[in-house]
């Protein structure tokens, strides 16, 4: 156990319990880094820092599940930090921390977070006179620190994953945009083209229809002739006159080519009709 109190602008260094519980009981800032267990380490824990036995079994104990408990009188924190690489995988080790009135406690495997804090509270005393609470913000801070190496190596090596599966699946990625982008315009093209084959046959069934109505405009006053001339009554005009048949061929022609001449006049029927 190594004990650092704050004393009138300067870092007091101790590894005597009882130094540590005149400075607690004075209210003088003081940092309590424990390393292995000890009968008297214990006996100030529970005796001098009144810290419950299972804070003090934490403490001591090797657990990977980060913890936040609040006691009457101070706050226990337990973090992983990194210690190490071994190879590409983190090697871990569990930060304690204690945080009570005037007074902090770490517990640190590894040593590499409690002596990157010590070197700089030996370089600037004064840091230790904000007191245990940037004590303790500075070792969390520290731990945390850690991890960002090993999320930079872990980034890039996902990057390099990244890199060598990817580029195949981005290809396919592009051949799938590219066939949905072909694929997108086929109801258009599909549409259009059933429109213009319906107009197509509409417009052919309106020169069929047209075709059809000029031959019965044509037919309808020779039909309505020779209907006239085929009754069977024996007074008919002309009926009995010798030449009366060819008269009346003669006007159904003169009325069929009348009509086929007033049509083509309007342009209903082509020059070929």
């Amino acid at each position: 156990m190594r004990a650092r109190i704050f004393d009138a602008d300067r870092i007091r260094t101790t590894t005597e319990p009882s130094d540590v519980s005149v400075a607690v009981a004075g209210g003088t800032p003081v940092w309590i880094d424990l390393d292995r267990r000890s009968p008297e380490a214990d006996a100030l824990l529970r005796d001098g820092l009144k810290l419950h036995p299972a804070t003090v079994e934490d403490v001591w104990s090797d657990r990977m599940t980060p913890k936040v408990e609040r006691f009457d009188g101070y706050v226990y924190m337990r973090v992983q930090a990194v210690a190490g690489l071994e190879g590409h995988a983190p090697r871990l080790a569990e930060l304690d921390v204690v945080l009570g009135p005037g007074w902090v406690i770490s517990h640190d495997d590894s040593r590499v977070v409690s002596e990157q804090v010590a070197a700089e509270v030996e370089r600037a005393p004064r840091l230790l006179g904000k007191g245990p609470a940037w004590i303790a913000h500075a070792l969390l801070d520290r731990a945390v620190e850690r991890w960002v190496p090993v999320l930079e190596t872990l980034d890039a090596s996902l990057e390099r994953l990244e890199a060598e599966v990817l580029p195949f699946f981005r290809d396919i990625h592009d051949h799938f945009l590219d066939l949905a982008d072909m694929a997108a315009g086929y109801p258009d093209r599909a549409g259009a083209a059933f429109d213009a084959c319906v107009s197509v046959q509409s417009a052919r069934m309106n020169e069929v229809m047209k075709t059809l109505t000029l031959i019965s405009t044509i037919m309808l006053p020779l039909t309505f002739i020779a209907g006239l001339y085929g009754m069977n009554f024996q007074y008919i005009p002309e009926l009995t006159w010798k030449y009366g048949d060819f008269v009346a061929l003669a006007v159904m022609a003169a009325l069929a080519l009348g009509i086929v001449a007033a049509f083509r006049r309007r342009g209903w029927l082509g020059r070929d009709f």
